[in-house]
């Protein structure tokens, strides 16, 4: 069984341990799993989150996304 990448994204935020007001940074925040940790971390309670992306073309898919 392959993992879907939510599965993946929420393996990674349970051993990062985030805690209310972590500044969590996100690489690769526009590919399949990068689009939903910035959403994700929110809901753990990160208090900024920063995404990188390796060109201008994908910086617009963060837009939409809840990076501070």
């Amino acid at each position: 069984m392959l993992a879907s990448p939510a599965q993946t994204a929420l393996c990674v935020l349970r051993t990062a341990r985030i805690r209310p007001g972590d500044t969590v940074l996100v690489h690769a925040a526009a590919d399949a799993i990068g689009h939903l940790m910035p959403q994700l971390v929110k809901i753990y309670g990160a208090g900024k989150v920063i995404g990188t992306v390796g060109s201008p073309a994908k910086a617009g898919c963060l837009r939409c996304r809840p990076c501070d």
